[in-house]
């Protein structure tokens, strides 16, 4: 550090960034070096050699009681001074995972943001950090960001939290499996300068969905054929253990096991039935649904057939001509049964 600035510093203050450039203030050296430091304590210096004709100087700006501006881009964080007519005009530009780490260190009274709804976010598998904008419901964390097309939204149902850990005072990290361009999710991080917002978050503790079907439990979004009508449901495999759950409810409509019921697919048509005390028709839409019916229930010997037959001659001591079968959950569930 410079030792004119350090000089300035007062008992227990030290510089939590340093620059070249990106502030001016009058007379201003040309040729002069240009270093600006930002201290623990919220204090702006300024310092300008004087180059070969100037003198040094060192200009000062109290964050604390006058205020950055935060202004944040698809890209990175601009930071400026709030008031128009000080000495010291800066303005420069940090990326989002130093600017987290600066924010930190810093008192939050030195900090004035463009938008209330402002966050930054990163997935488990990313390592920087992203802008976006949240908003936290009862049932609900909605974050969205433009940056990139198309615009992004996620959805993070609170039912779907495992757990919450404060990384630091502004950061959390979002543990439990979201629905994310059908593919699972594990975590979020997220910074979130609103104080109300971290509060809200990290005292969570509503009931999650694998209050119900344990906490090794991986999901899977499945329709459930009712009179004809798809239902929006949840299938829950952990182990030997499928559980059709009503997410919205918490409650488990159903267990199967993976080894002792029989199951059909047809990836074509999208459709699965079980077989146990009685069928259950599911419609499988998503990719990730589908890999796991493919991989864990499909095989050679349950194939489910979809379509229109014609029955003729003895079926399960019973003689048909010419009968028409309609429904794949019937067609399926006799061809179970003829083969228990």
């Amino acid at each position: 550090m410079i030792e004119d600035v350090r000089k300035r510093l007062r008992s227990g203050e030290y510089s939590i960034y340093e620059r070249t450039g990106g502030f001016d203030f009058s007379d201003r050296s040309i040729v002069g070096t240009h270093t600006l430091y930002i201290s623990n304590q919220g204090t702006v210096y300024a310092h300008d050699t004087g180059g070969i004709f100037g003198s040094e100087r060192t200009v000062t700006y109290d964050a604390q009681s006058l205020g950055v501006k935060v202004s944040p881009s698809s890209y990175f964080m601009t930071l400026s001074n709030t008031a128009p007519y000080h000495a010291l005009r800066f303005s420069f530009t940090v990326d989002f995972n130093e600017f987290t780490k600066m924010y930190a260190l810093l008192p939050r009274e030195c900090f004035q943001w463009d938008a209330d709804d402002f966050c930054l976010y990163k997935k488990e598998s990313e390592t920087a950090f992203l802008p976006g904008k949240i908003k936290v419901t009862d049932t609900m964390i909605l974050l969205s960001s433009e940056q990139g097309y198309p615009s992004k939204k996620y959805e993070l149902p609170m039912r779907r939290i495992r757990t919450v850990e404060e990384v630091s005072s502004s950061v959390l990290k979002i543990n439990g499996q979201f629905a994310i361009d059908e593919q699972a999710c594990s975590s979020f991080e997220l910074f979130l300068p609103q104080k109300e917002i971290v509060t809200k978050l990290a005292g969570h503790k509503g009931r999650s969905v694998f209050d119900v079907v344990g906490n090794d439990a991986e999901l899977y979004p499945v329709y459930l054929e009712l009179s004809g009508k798809p239902i929006p449901l949840t299938l829950a495999h952990s182990e030997d253990k499928l559980s059709l759950v009503n997410e919205n409810s918490l409650q488990v409509i159903k267990t199967f096991s993976k080894t002792q019921d029989s199951w059909y697919y047809n990836k074509q048509d999208q459709l699965a039935i079980v077989v146990g005390e009685k069928p259950f028709v599911y419609v499988v839409e998503e990719r990730r649904t589908e890999a796991f019916f493919t991989k864990n229930l499909y095989s050679d010997l349950h194939r489910l057939l979809v379509g229109t037959y014609l029955l003729n001659g003895n079926w399960l001591g019973i003689h048909r001509f010419g009968l028409s079968m309609m429904q794949a959950a019937l067609l399926s569930f006799l061809l179970a049964k003829s083969i228990e």
